[in-house]
């Protein structure tokens, strides 16, 4: 069960309740990702994604991209989103929280 910590980040292995590590792994939020590799951002750009995993986000991953137009987020291959205007915000697919909400933005 995967468990919220706060409105950006969630604890992928679901040891967090009420800001609480579960399993006693992670006492400062803000070490958890270095000590067990389970804090991570629900909607991470390309760039977070390789800060976080260590590793680029696959070109032919899937990806949100915010269309200004219609203010509605779509979904992509990232190696079709990269040609896009780069003041549109472009998020990962990859984690189990779907699409961002339509007022969020990355930070």
């Amino acid at each position: 069960m995967l468990k919220k910590i706060d409105k950006d980040f969630y604890c992928s292995a679901g040891y967090y309740k009420d800001n609480e590590c579960l399993k006693g792994l992670c006492p400062p939020l803000s070490l958890c990702n270095i000590v067990c590799q389970n804090y991570h951002r629900k909607y991470p750009t390309p760039e977070q994604f390789k800060k976080e995993y260590g590793f680029n986000y696959p070109d032919d991953g899937a990806v949100y991209v915010l269309l200004h137009g219609i203010k509605e987020w779509a979904i992509y291959e990232y190696s079709v989103a990269k040609r896009f205007n780069e003041s549109e915000p472009v998020v990962c697919a990859c984690t189990p929280w779907g699409k961002p909400p339509k007022k969020w933005r990355p930070e």
